[in-house]
C-alpha cells in the first residue's frame, strides 16, 4: 500500500458495517452463503471503489490537510477528540459485539 490509508480505511469502515450489517439482518452460519454474502460483498467492493476514488487524488488529499492546518487549536482538539470517541466506539463495538 506504500503507506496509503485506502486499504485501513476500507477495513474499519467494512468492520463497522458488519457489526451493524450482521445483526441487522439476522445473519448466522446456515444462511451467510446466500445473497448476503453476495450483498456484503458488493458493498465492500464500492466501498474499496470510493475510498480508492477519494484519496487517489492528491490535490483533493493536500487540499483537506491545508484545510486542517489553519484550523484553529479548539476546532482541531474538537475534531481529534470526536474522531477518537468514533474509533474507539467502532473498536469497542466490533470487539464486544
Amino acid at each position: 500500500m506504500n503507506g496509503d490509508p485506502i486499504g485501513g480505511i476500507t477495513l474499519f469502515i467494512g468492520c463497522n458495517l458488519v457489526v451493524i450489517y450482521v445483526p441487522l439482518f439476522n445473519i448466522n452460519e446456515q444462511n451467510l452463503n446466500g445473497i448476503y454474502k453476495t450483498i456484503l460483498i458488493i458493498i465492500s467492493i464500492i466501498l474499496f471503489i470510493t475510498n480508492s476514488v477519494l484519496f487517489s487524488n492528491k490535490r483533493r488529499v493536500a487540499e483537506i490537510m491545508a484545510r486542517y492546518k489553519s484550523e484553529s487549536e479548539s476546532s482541531r482538539k474538537a475534531g481529534n477528540t470526536l474522531v477518537l470517541l468514533y474509533i474507539v466506539l467502532s473498536l469497542g463495538l466490533i470487539v464486544f459485539s
